[in-house]
């Protein structure tokens, strides 16, 4: 099994090492661009005093924290981490054949479920670095600024992000398994989350959003409520993720224990 995980981190380890360096070069953006990004919305503010500003403004001016969630944990940090999701999902036997190399992996003392639990430990353990590389990085840099964020609030949301994401890596796995192609996988899990958004973006932030529209809102889980308490963690959408999650890898490893790979 030791030797499956290694196979399956010199296969990813590329798109991980790339994605690391991309999500962690987001928090240094995102934090210390904090004085002229509040220099700038001060200044929107004086001259703009009869428009109505957006609901986030007065909060981000006069709360780091908050600045933090709603920049890193409900922007670019969060579209990136999504991108690394799905393109870590494309993997397994299905994708070695489309190389020409699932021979040699069958040929192996191995089960083919032994392949994809490796596939999908190792995958999953980089994104949860992924998702936890800001709770060093920002809380590091917010002394630069004149802010402090704490270490336990970075750690909590980023197992918020990574839990709460593990249904896009499920779900992209499940149709690389599926589909003899490394593009349409990577196209077929962008285009879904481009949907989902397209669907929940007008109800982003409502007090009001429908209890459909709510049960499907994957971006409103993983970026977590602005003020994180125990009680306001989204527990059971995190379940519900995970759970989906397990079907989704349980579904993968029977497709590919009756698959024929030639």
């Amino acid at each position: 099994m030791i030797q499956l995980c290694y196979k399956a981190w010199l296969e990813t380890r590329t798109r991980f090492i790339v994605g690391l360096v991309a999500l962690c070069g987001l928090s240094f953006v995102v934090v210390l661009s904090h004085p002229l990004s509040i220099e700038r919305m001060a200044n929107w503010v004086r001259l703009h005093p009869t428009v109505h500003p957006p609901w986030w403004l007065d909060r981000e001016l006069h709360d780091y924290v908050f600045y933090i969630w709603h920049r890193q944990y409900g922007g670019w940090f969060q579209n990136a981490w999504i991108v690394s999701a799905v393109l870590l999902g494309v993997g397994g036997l299905t994708q070695e054949c489309v190389r020409g190399s699932v021979a040699f992996s069958l040929s192996l003392p191995m089960k083919r479920r032994q392949f994809v639990v490796a596939y999908a430990l190792v995958a999953s353990i980089e994104l949860l670095i992924l998702a936890l590389s800001p709770a060093l990085v920002v809380p590091f840099l917010s002394p630069f600024v004149g802010s402090s964020y704490s270490l336990s609030e970075a750690l909590s949301r980023g197992i918020i992000l990574f839990v709460g994401g593990l249904i896009v890596f499920g779900f992209t796995s499940m149709v690389a398994t599926a589909v003899e192609s490394q593009s349409v996988p990577v196209i077929v899990g962008i285009a879904s989350v481009i949907a989902l958004g397209v669907i929940v973006s007008p109800f982003s932030y409502a007090n009001n959003e429908p209890a459909v529209v709510h049960a499907i809102d994957l971006f409103r889980l993983i970026s977590g409520p602005p003020d994180l308490q125990w009680d306001s963690v989204p527990w059971v959408g995190l379940v519900v993720s995970a759970a989906l999650f397990g079907c989704l890898l349980s579904g993968i490893s029977k497709v590919s224990e009756a698959r024929d790979y030639r």
